[in-house]
């Protein structure tokens, strides 16, 4: 994933109710002390920094 795209997208696992963002500008309420590790479906292992909400509105009504 290019930079540009990491500035605009989320990861939005419905699933699991997981939703991971790379900008934190994005979160409200974030709180740092929350480090961990979450396992993507595809295998590889990611770091979280922190854990928060975020409104998310969805343009095209999908």
């Amino acid at each position: 994933m290019s930079d540009l795209d990491m500035e605009s997208q989320w990861i939005v696992d419905y699933g699991f109710s997981l939703h991971l963002t790379w900008k934190k500008g994005k979160i409200i309420k974030l709180d740092e002390t929350l480090i961990d590790t979450v396992k993507m479906g595809n295998d590889p292992m990611s770091k979280v920094m922190g854990k928060g909400s975020a409104k998310i509105v969805i343009r095209d009504g999908c």
